[in-house]
């Protein structure tokens, strides 16, 4: 949705997010002593940088800033797709070419929106055309030609259970199941104007009805049943790998968590926030339309994002790797074997572990790895070595 919709409808639907005294807490699981603390003399390569304006009782990262108008994310594995509504690029963070902050894909979709991925096809919205897109490097071929409704925003969030391209026809007020070779399978009816499309493992689909301010659940047998109501402009709906749901909310600018018919906010005073995912270690990431950027809110553990300044590392010195921990996260966080690198201190129970370049001079990027138990987190870190 663009900003200027956004401030026409907010004052219409009613729903008050106060920030809670005292948020959830993650379930923090025992886990080993930590092991030793890593040399006082390790190399920082990365940064601690809060995400300025945010209010939240859990960290709240800036994970990349500069962006044009950043809209919905894709999040697959450690790469973050982003959709810029300002230029129509695509931009990606996680990658080796994007150390410490984010590239671009080189195809270009005007006011892009949802993004997905079904098997090795990548699928875009293009919000301005009412159109679904495939994206192929740099070629963009229209998949699915949507109707266009005069004065009203186009196709906008998109998603998929399995091999099927859920599309939420914002401006028809209906959610169409498209199979791969482009034909509609079935059509749900009855929104306001449906903005996001997250899959269940049951087969169904949660779906934020913006303009009706609720978030609904498609049921596997095509019926609906209706989650939260009152919510102002709930753009995003996406589960955790517990099956947790969270939503956002356009019109009080929140981030909250939905459970038994009623909404807790995880954290307010964001630009616009328009994306929404889920990442590997349970993470939420969000982006802000009108700050430019894309934030990781805590819920668990995160490594701090990399510098871009290319620290020296000398002889011996060690690599600092450090991360944050939601509060009452207390379990032990391990750093993996990886290429290019040796382990000289394990973060443990602590926040801090370091790593020693190897096999390499001049710059070296490497990939850090740490996980805790299932969940799993990792950052590109660049440096140079003497």
């Amino acid at each position: 949705m663009t900003r200027r919709l956004a401030a026409l409808l907010a004052g219409g639907l009613l729903f008050v997010l106060p920030l809670p005294a005292s948020a959830a807490r993650p379930a923090a699981p025992a886990g080993p002593a930590a092991p030793a603390a890593p040399a006082a003399t390790c190399v920082a390569a990365q940064v601690d940088q809060r995400a300025a304006g945010v209010r939240s009782t859990f960290p709240v990262l800036q994970l990349a800033t500069g962006l044009n108008e950043p809209d919905d994310v894709q999040v697959t594995g450690d790469v973050i797709l982003v959709g810029q509504l300002g230029n129509g690029r695509i931009a990606r963070l996680g990658v080796p070419t994007a150390v410490g902050g984010f590239d671009l894909l080189p195809a270009v979709v005007p006011t892009v929106e949802g993004l997905v991925r079904i098997g090795t096809t990548q699928f875009a919205a293009n919000q301005g055309a009412d159109r679904i897109v495939t994206v192929n490097g740099a070629t963009v071929t229209t998949f699915l030609q949507l109707r266009p409704v005069s004065g009203r925003e186009g196709v906008d969030g998109i998603g998929a259970v399995g091999n099927t391209l859920v599309v939420p026809d914002s401006p028809r007020g209906r959610v169409l199941f498209v199979g791969l070779d482009g034909r509609i399978q079935r059509t749900v009816t009855g929104f306001a104007r449906p903005t996001n499309a997250w899959p269940l493992p049951t087969g169904a689909v949660l779906v934020a009805d913006e303009n009706g301010g609720t978030i609904v659940r498609i049921n596997a047998n095509g019926t609906t049943t209706t989650l939260l109501r009152g919510v102002r402009l709930p753009d995003d709906v996406v589960t955790d790998a517990d099956g947790a749901i969270f939503s956002d909310s356009l019109g009080s600018d929140t981030v909250f968590r939905v459970a038994g018919g009623t909404a807790t906010v995880l954290a307010s005073a964001f630009g616009q926030p328009q994306g929404l995912g889920p990442d590997t270690a349970g993470n939420l990431i969000v982006t802000e339309e009108d700050r430019g950027r894309v934030d990781a809110l805590v819920r668990f553990f995160k490594l701090q994002p990399a510098v871009t300044t290319n620290p020296v590392v000398a002889g011996t010195q060690s690599v600092c790797v450090n991360l944050d921990r939601a509060p009452g996260f207390t379990a032990a966080v391990t750093i993996d074997a990886g290429t290019g690198y040796t382990v000289t201190a394990q973060p443990g129970t602590g926040s801090s572990g370091a790593i020693h370049p190897t096999g390499c001079t001049g710059v070296c990027t490497v990939q850090v790895r740490v996980h805790s138990g299932a969940r799993t987190d990792a950052v590109w870190l660049r440096v140079r070595v003497m």
